[in-house]
């Protein structure tokens, strides 16, 4: 209801870390991830002024408030001007079932598969920038079997990243 009405929500989540009491969003819509085998609600934080990610599972106290989205844009086309403006590109293994675990993995986020000039598997993955830190950390999870190609400032937070490990 509050999707279709483009009403506010007010909700309680408890994450590992933190609990948070009486939050407040703008639903936008709702996610399986195959990978995680749970729900996720995307929602427009009214507090934060931008676009998070909600466990449903983790959510409770959820009412629906009289407040209504009175924006210009709606709380999608929001949430669409934070979308990447260049995927990620990877390069994957043809070892240990790298373009079948880089598929399921990374089945939540819009992706193309190519092959490039040497015959090898490409992957393009088109995230919101919110989703950037959990797209890195996934992508340590193939450990030598991928190579990120672009764009240049992931290739250098991973870069960055494997000089703290």
């Amino acid at each position: 209801t509050a999707i279709k009405e483009r009403k506010e929500i007010t909700y309680s989540n408890k994450t590992r870390k933190t609990v948070y009491e009486n939050v407040r969003g703008y639903p936008i819509r709702i996610e399986y991830s195959a990978l995680y085998d749970l729900f996720q609600l995307s929602l427009w934080s009214s507090e934060e002024k931008r676009p998070v990610k909600v466990n449903i599972h983790t959510m409770y106290d959820i009412g629906i408030s009289d407040n209504k989205w009175n924006e210009a844009q709606s709380p999608s086309e929001m949430m669409k001007n934070k979308l990447s403006s260049d995927p990620i590109v990877m390069e994957l293994s043809s070892k240990n079932n790298t373009y079948e675990r880089a598929n399921i993995m990374f089945s939540k986020y819009e992706t193309v598969t190519e092959k490039n000039a040497n015959g090898n598997s490409v992957l393009k993955i088109y995230y919101y920038e919110f989703d950037e830190k959990e797209i890195i950390d996934s992508i340590f999870s193939f450990g030598p079997y991928v190579k990120v190609v672009s764009p240049t400032t992931i290739v250098d937070k991973i870069r960055e990243k494997l000089g703290k490990a």
